[in-house]
C-alpha cells in the first residue's frame, strides 16, 4: 500500500544524478528499542527502489532496472537470506518504475503510474496480469480478501482481485493518495485530508484536515495515522485520528520532514527523511506505541522515504548518500 505520489518524482530527480556502480553506502547506527529489534542496520539492496513491501518470508522491491528511470520491476528478496534476489517481473513485460506495491498470499499487486495500469504477479514469479488500464496515474494500491484499492490522481476506486471493472469510490480528490480499508470502509489522503467512504458505496467524509501536505497514512483496529508536513518548514508531525472522525491527537512532533508511516501490531514506524535540497545523513527511523514515547530504531540514515513493519522485520527506503538509493533493514 505505500504510495510514493508525493515524493517519486524526488526519487527519480536523485536518482539521476546518481553514477552507476556506485559502493554501498553506509547505513548509519541504531538505538535498539524493546520487543526484539535486536539488529544493526544492514543495507540488503543497492538500487532506486519507489515502493516496498514485506510478508513473513520475502521482501519484494518495486525496483528501477536503468538509471533512466524508464523500466522497471518487482524484485523479491528473502528475508533470512537477503542475498537471495530473485526479480520476478521485469521490464520486458513491460513494467515502468512500480508506484506502490500491496500483497496477498499469492500474489504481488502493484500500480505501474507511468503507464497508466495496475497489475499484480505471482510471488514465485511468471505471468503479469493488468487488473485495471487507462487509469491516470495510478498511485497506492491495497489489497483484502476480495478488492484492490488504489487512487489515482483525483478518484479512489476498487476492483476485483482478478481484474474488472473498476468502480469509482470517490471522485474530485485533491492529489489522492496511500489508500488504505478494513472490512468496511476504505481510507484514503489527499494533499490537505483524510478522508474514508464505505466499501459497498456511499458518501466520502473528510475525518481530518490539515494545512500541511499528508504523504502517507496507516490504520489500526481504531485509528488513523497520517503524516503532516507543513507546507514550508523543516518539521513534521505524526498525528492519529478516530476512524469514524473526532479529536485529532499529536503524537509526535519536531520530527523531521517524515515521508512515510507503518502499522504494525501496536506499534507505529515513521520514516524522518530529513531532505532539504541536498543529500543528509541527519535522517532516521522512529518506533512509537500508545503510553510510551518515541524511540530511534536507527539514525544517520541518508534520506529514509518509505518503511515497512512486519513482526520482528523493519525495513525502508533511502535516497542514498550518493541518490543512487539503498534498502536497508534492521530485526
Amino acid at each position: 500500500m505505500r504510495s510514493v505520489a508525493f515524493f517519486s518524482s524526488s526519487i527519480v530527480f536523485l536518482g539521476l544524478s546518481a553514477c552507476g556502480g556506485a559502493p554501498s553506502e553506509g547505513v548509519g547506527s541504531t538505538t535498539v528499542a524493546e520487543q526484539a529489534l535486536t539488529s544493526e542496520p544492514s543495507t540488503i539492496y543497492n538500487g532506486p527502489v519507489s515502493a516496498i513491501a514485506q510478508d513473513d518470508k520475502y521482501i519484494f522491491l518495486g525496483a528501477a532496472t536503468d538509471m533512466d528511470h524508464t523500466t522497471g520491476g518487482i524484485i523479491r528478496v528473502d528475508r533470512a537470506n537477503p542475498s537471495n534476489q530473485v526479480t520476478i517481473a521485469d521490464g520486458s513485460n513491460p513494467d515502468v518504475y512500480p508506484g506502490s506495491i500491496a500483497l496477498d498470499d499469492s500474489y504481488v499487486y502493484y500500480s505501474d503510474t507511468f503507464a497508466g495500469t495496475v497489475k499484480r504477479v505471482p510471488k514465485s514469479g511468471g505471468s503479469t496480469t493488468v487488473i485495471a488500464n487507462q487509469q491516470t496515474e495510478p498511485r497506492s494500491v491495497f489489497v483484502d480478501s476480495k478488492n484492490l484499492y488504489f487512487a489515482t490522481s483525483a478518484e479512489v476506486k476498487r476492483v476485483a482481485k482478478g481484474g474488472g471493472t473498476p468502480t469509482t469510490i470517490a471522485w474530485h480528490q485533491e492529489s489522492a493518495n496511500d489508500v488504505v480499508a478494513d472490512s468496511k470502509y476504505v481510507y484514503w489522503a489527499t494533499y490537505h485530508t483524510v478522508a474514508r467512504a464505505p466499501i459497498a458505496g456511499g458518501a466520502s467524509v473528510t475525518i481530518a484536515r490539515t494545512d500541511g501536505a499528508i504523504p502517507a497514512i496507516a490504520i489500526d483496529s481504531s485509528s488513523v495515522y497520517f503524516v503532516d508536513n507543513p507546507s514550508y518548514g523543516l518539521v513534521g508531525s505524526i498525528r492519529s485520528v478516530p476512524k469514524i472522525g473526532g479529536k485529532v491527537t499529536t503524537v509526535a512532533t519536531n520530527q523531521s520532514i517524515p515521508m512515510d508511516l507503518a502499522v504494525d501490531g501496536s506499534y507505529v514506524y515513521w520514516a524522518n527523511s530529513a531532505l532539504t535540497d541536498y543529500y543528509t545523513n541527519a535522517g532516521s527511523v522512529v518506533r512509537w506505541t500508545k503510553g510510551s514515547s518515541p524511540v530511534t530504531i536507527a539514525d544517520k540514515q541518508w534520506g529514509p522515504l518509505l518503511v515497512t513493519a512486519r513482526g520482528s522485520s523493519v525495513v525502508w527506503v533511502n535516497v542514498g548518500e550518493t541518490g543512487s538509493g539503498t534498502v536497508v533493514a534492521v530485526h
